[in-house]
């Protein structure tokens, strides 16, 4: 969609805008170890305090929601399968920007993207939408540190890279 824009100087401004639902802040915080039974990825978001470092007052009052509280954790048996688990968040994450399918990327690009710390953090703050990609900034620390590394999906192609 293309949007016309006003600006001080008085002139207008074309852009080329994508669709996707209202802002909402969150944090995903992904985490891979191994254990005794298998391979265990907890997946959770951040907690309030450390969501809303990210935002502010008037982001939270007028635009921002924050997510909380919720979690996953399951063990897998082989490394593959945590991955394949792990790629799929990351196809439900771009949904949510997008609101169509998207599919997971490949197992070797999760596995390179963990392969730093095993931690990963995906921060809607971090995250741009754009006419024919996603660029989804992703901190390897869990110290609430900028990302550090990105993930992309391309729209058309509907394919995932990484740097």
């Amino acid at each position: 969609m293309n949007t016309t824009t006003d600006n001080p100087n008085g002139t207008n401004l074309q852009t080329n805008c994508v669709n996707y639902p209202p802002k909402l802040d969150f944090t995903l915080c992904i985490d891979v170890t191994k254990t005794t039974a298998g391979w265990c990825v907890d997946i959770s978001s951040l907690s309030p305090c450390a969501s809303i470092s990210g935002c502010t007052l008037k982001d939270l009052l007028e635009e921002s929601a924050i997510l909380c509280g919720k979690g996953d954790s399951k063990t897998f048996g082989a490394y593959d399968d945590a991955l394949a688990h792990i790629a799929t968040v990351f196809a439900q994450y771009g949904e949510h920007f997008l609101g169509e399918r998207v599919s997971p990327p490949e197992l070797g690009l999760v596995d390179r993207l963990l392969d730093r710390t095993g931690f990963l953090s995906i921060s809607s703050a971090e995250t741009d939408v754009f006419s024919t990609f996603i660029d989804v900034g992703i901190a390897t620390s869990n110290k609430n540190e900028p990302s550090d590394i990105t993930a992309i999906y391309d729209i058309f192609s509907d394919t995932w890279h990484s740097d």
